[in-house]
């Protein structure tokens, strides 16, 4: 039995049925009566292939409401190279669930806002950096995970320059697996993200200013913006683990059932 967002969104006046943004709902049937869609063309939207509950563009949150959230209509976006996808997704589902850290990627859910891509890529081809300091110490640094906006500035009708995010990307490294350690990449990661939804112009020159002051790939947590996604990966990353395997349990023993 399907089970109805809250809190309730106001009613359409002609139609009678709950308009969640990006698509309506009718109370009676107890479901969208209206098909999922995406800004950018795609067969099936929001697809994925090793999910056929994904497949069909009429459920809520893959028919899992208990522990998904898509208050608008619309899901963050998986591309299909995401390894370890069922493990993202729950981390991401615990994110967006948290009170302490739903702001963080809740901004990207919604036919209005822009588009957030969680994809897989191989950040470190080469494997850790390893470097000899001259105290004699060694400094290892993987970059695990990498958030690229597409920040674009333009004249809106006739008026100021205004700096827009038109989309994101969170990378995460091919090397990464397992869901403690996936809580603190996307942690990290959604910490950017945010800054780069809430502030695009703030996150372009803070980054570029980054890159100026330490440009070298074993400086990378001394950058500013990379100290507060890590205090922020710290503060939440256990609490996002432990929330995105209960949630894991959850579905496992949905699909038991099923």
């Amino acid at each position: 039995m399907k089970t109805i967002p809250t809190p309730r969104p106001p009613a359409d006046a002609e139609s009678g049925l709950d308009d969640f943004d990006a698509r309506y709902y009718s109370s009676n049937l107890g479901r969208f009566i209206s098909a999922d869609w995406s800004a950018i063309p795609e067969p099936v939207p929001y697809a994925d292939f090793t999910d056929p509950q994904s497949l069909n563009l009429y459920t809520y949150v893959r028919n899992l409401p208990t522990v998904n959230v898509d208050p608008n209509g619309h899901d963050i976006l998986y591309d299909s190279s995401l390894k370890n996808a069922a493990d993202v997704k729950a981390v991401v589902s615990a994110l967006l669930a948290n009170p302490a850290t739903s702001s963080q990627l809740s901004g990207y859910v919604g036919k209005d806002n822009p588009d957030l891509t969680i994809k897989s890529g191989d950040l470190n081809p080469n494997g850790p950096l390893v470097t000899h300091n001259d105290d004699g110490t060694t400094t290892t640094t993987r970059v695990d995970g990498n958030t690229s906006p597409d920040i674009q500035t333009a004249t809106i009708n006739g008026g100021p320059p205004e700096t827009q995010l038109n989309s994101a990307t969170i990378t995460v490294d091919n090397g990464v697996s397992g869901i403690d350690k996936l809580a603190e990449v996307m942690s990290h990661e959604s910490d950017h993200a945010k800054q780069a939804r809430t502030d695009p112009a703030g996150y372009k020159n803070e980054r570029a200013q980054n890159m100026k002051d330490f440009p070298n790939p074993q400086d990378h947590d001394k950058r500013s913006q990379e100290q507060r996604a890590n205090a922020f990966a710290k503060a939440h990353a256990k609490d996002i683990a432990k929330q995105a395997k209960a949630i894991k349990k959850a579905q496992k023993k949905k699909d038991n059932q099923s």
